[in-house]
């Protein structure tokens, strides 16, 4: 594997592994690729999101190239993806929470504790909530990963009932619900092929991985 996206992946996965080797979000992508070591599912990703006649061509495609495939399936603008793929990630995660405060409207008033709570962010979570791909990756940019961190789960805590869910423990166990939601929603949507009803959600869990590690390296 020589692309850099599917190194920092490995990465990531060796980093959960060692910091939390039962990380539930972690184990349930392992069990839905049958797979239990990163660079084992790093592959299976790689191959679930190619094209059946383009891998015997060229081979799988790169984990980037697996996130931009996934991250249109879902709904974000083509035009609006990036050549980082922890990037286009953060655009998946902003199109779940959008989608939700989109069919979950009562959710917006619970929102406005997040804007106090976060208050020198305000800019950012209205854009997380409401504003364009572009907007939310440039103010992301700004504020740090410690922000986008905190902000995007306290954000999921609400939809998910939870008054907070700032620990590692908490994040996972609110994660889980949310995703069951955002995914009935998506593949309601006739997500096309059984192979992206499998790496749909594991690009999904791996970008929520990658929130609850952010500014621990």
């Amino acid at each position: 594997m020589s692309s850099i996206s599917n190194l920092r992946l490995v990465n990531l996965l060796t980093a959960v592994s060692k910091e939390d080797p039962e990380n539930p979000i972690l184990l349930k992508i392992y069990e839905t690729h049958d797979k239990y070591t990163p660079e084992s599912l790093v592959q299976e990703l790689r191959e679930d999101a190619s094209n059946t006649i383009g891998r015997w061509l060229t081979g799988a495609v790169d984990y980037d190239e697996a996130v931009k495939r996934v991250a249109k399936q879902v709904g974000v603008d083509a035009k609006d993806l990036t050549d980082d793929e922890t990037e286009n990630e953060l655009l998946i995660i902003q199109k779940a929470i959008q989608d939700y405060v989109k069919k979950h409207p009562e959710v917006e008033e619970k929102l406005k504790d997040v804007v106090k709570e976060f208050g020198d962010n305000t800019e950012f979570i209205n854009i997380l909530l409401k504003g364009s791909a572009t907007a939310f990756l440039g103010v992301a940019g700004t504020v740090g990963a410690t922000v986008v961190r905190q902000v995007i789960i306290r954000v999921m805590a609400i939809f998910a009932g939870r008054q907070a869910a700032l620990t590692a423990a908490r994040f996972v166990a609110m994660a889980v619900p949310f995703l069951n939601v955002i995914m009935t929603a998506w593949l309601i949507k006739d997500i096309s092929g059984p192979a992206y009803r499998k790496i749909v959600p594991s690009v999904f869990n791996i970008a929520l991985l990658r929130i609850e590690m952010m500014g621990k390296a």
